[in-house]
């Protein structure tokens, strides 16, 4: 019975980081028309990685297991939140600085869960999760630089007000995409096309890519 239990956990764990990546992936969304924890979709990604983490460590605590964390990521982890934390020391706004500083820390808290989750046999599932995220963010830079009058009077209220402050000046500015930054996902791209043997496939990333380069040199962003 435990053992199922823990499965049933760990499959829901999965299914709750694919949903905080795939939140995270967006830009945030308001989920309720009112105010609170749960009515942005990046506020409900805080809620998941708390219980992944949670659960994980529970399981660890209860099996009597060690966190087994290889010392090089342990290593990287620590050195880069050393560095990071380190710029405070010149920093000038120290209120803006904090705010980087916690999405910082956050996106490490992030990189922790997957490690509680991912294994070899979802790594693939995983990956393709960034992918169909980024069709849903290409999708959306079409509306926006072809269809901004879609964007600008039906899409609007949707947007997290904080977000849609800084897309409207950027967009003034002749900036787009700034936040969206797909351009990540190029290097699993170029390893799925090396090893891929379907044509049709190849074709499709092949397309994925070159819609990420046009947006890319459409965006205006150095």
């Amino acid at each position: 019975m435990h053992i199922l239990f823990r499965k049933g956990i760990q499959q829901m764990n999965f299914l709750f980081l694919c949903l905080a990546i795939f939140f995270l992936r967006l830009p945030p969304l308001y989920i309720l028309p009112f105010g609170g924890p749960f009515s942005t979709t990046h506020s409900i990604v805080r809620y998941l990685i708390a219980f992944i983490i949670g659960t994980s460590l529970l399981f660890t605590f209860i099996e009597k297991r060690n966190l087994e964390i290889d010392r090089k990521i342990s290593f990287f982890i620590l050195f880069y939140f050393f560095t990071q934390s380190l710029s405070v020391i010149t920093t000038i706004n120290l209120e803006e600085f904090l705010l980087v500083y916690k999405n910082i820390t956050f996106g490490i808290i992030i990189f922790i869960a997957s490690l509680f989750v991912i294994n070899k046999k979802n790594i693939y599932a995983f990956i393709n999760l960034f992918f169909l995220a980024g069709i849903f963010n290409i999708l959306f830079a079409l509306l926006v630089y072809f269809f901004p009058y879609i964007v600008f009077t039906y899409l609007q209220p949707f947007f997290h007000d904080k977000f849609w402050s800084f897309f409207a000046y950027q967009y003034e500015r002749n900036r787009f995409f700034g936040d969206i930054l797909d351009e990540i996902l190029v290097p699993f791209l170029f390893y799925l096309f090396t090893f891929q043997r379907n044509i049709i496939k190849k074709l499709l990333l092949v397309l994925y890519v070159a819609f990420l380069a046009f947006f890319a040199i459409l965006s205006n962003w150095r």
